[in-house]
């Protein structure tokens, strides 16, 4: 269990090393977008420990991190067409950054430089509450994102577009900011992310200071 809450909280994926930020990004200005990368990444965490753990004993030591670039890029890619056959409406606009969700292999290969002999279940356990820290991160501020522009929160059916799961408005449309949707919706976006970053950073500077 500490394990799951230091990578979900701790050593947040987003916060503290930087590698899911272009998700949150690309991700941020619709919930529905975000719910796609969630899943995207939760897949590829939880699918490759398990093809790397069943091989690595075979693995040259000079090769190794690039064995692990190569199959977490094939599993990004496996995923990429999962979910554009079962999500295709979660991630219209975004389907170019499901392959890159790759990149989180560089997580893998730090884990096993640190700690060579760790268990399976504690890799899982470890890239599961990375997952759920990508998760924690990028939902609310999509949430956020998507009520700032447009006024409130819809969530489309995963295969057709025109069926809407859920949807609500709570904000007038005088009181919409413009650089929350549309063309100019990656302003807001790095403007919200940065706010937040910088008031988890400023949280983190305070603590120490009281310890």
């Amino acid at each position: 269990m500490k394990l799951f809450l230091n990578a979900m909280i701790k050593y947040n994926v987003v916060v503290y090393s930087g590698l899911g930020l272009f998700f949150v990004l690309a991700g941020q200005q619709s919930f529905a977008n975000a719910l796609g990368l969630s899943i995207a990444f939760l897949l590829n965490l939880l699918m490759s420990p398990l093809i790397i753990f069943g091989i690595s004993r075979f693995m040259d030591e000079d090769i190794k991190f690039l064995s692990y670039l190569i199959i977490f890029s094939s599993v990004a890619a496996v995923i990429s067409m999962l979910m554009q056959l079962f999500f295709p409406v979660w991630i219209e606009g975004i389907e170019l950054y499901l392959p890159l969700i790759a990149i989180s292999g560089v997580l893998q290969y730090r884990s096993e430089l640190i700690q060579p002999n760790t268990r399976l279940l504690d890799i899982l356990l470890e890239n599961i509450g990375t997952a759920f820290g990508f998760i924690l991160f990028i939902l609310p501020l999509s949430i956020l994102s998507e009520w700032l522009g447009t006024g409130g929160l819809h969530l489309p059916a995963l295969i057709d577009s025109t069926q809407v799961l859920f949807a609500f408005t709570i904000l007038p449309s005088d009181l919409r900011l413009g650089i929350f949707t549309g063309p100019y919706g990656s302003i807001g976006s790095l403007i919200l992310v940065g706010l937040v970053l910088a008031l988890i950073k400023y949280g983190q500077i305070v603590r120490g200071k009281r310890q």
